[in-house]
């Protein structure tokens, strides 16, 4: 299927509120005939939109939730817990090392 034709489908899928997700994005010329519509630019830009960040809470929750797995080599456990940490923001250091040392 031509990219032309695929970016009309997905526009025509995504209706309203996906065309105002993508003009803030940049695409302002979505209904023009003349204009280049790129597939695989539109669904970046919608991905983009669309994705969901980690607070700082999530990701310190999730440090906290960790626990091995079943089978799991305890060296693998620290060091995928150890990633989880880092993954913290800056400003949850201070909880984190509460945490650490309960």
């Amino acid at each position: 299927m031509p990219d032309r034709k695929k970016s009309l489908v997905l526009l025509n899928a995504i209706g309203k509120e996906g065309i105002r997700a993508l003009r803030t994005k940049g695409f302002d010329n979505l209904t023009s005939s003349e204009s280049p519509l790129k597939f695989d630019q539109l669904v970046v830009a919608l991905n983009d939109f669309f994705a969901r960040e980690e607070t700082s809470n999530v990701k310190t929750k999730t440090f906290v939730r960790a626990s091995q797995l079943i089978g799991e080599h305890h060296r693998s456990y620290l060091r995928r817990v150890e990633e989880l940490s880092r993954d913290c923001s800056r400003e949850n250091e201070y909880s984190r090392c509460k945490l650490l040392n309960k």
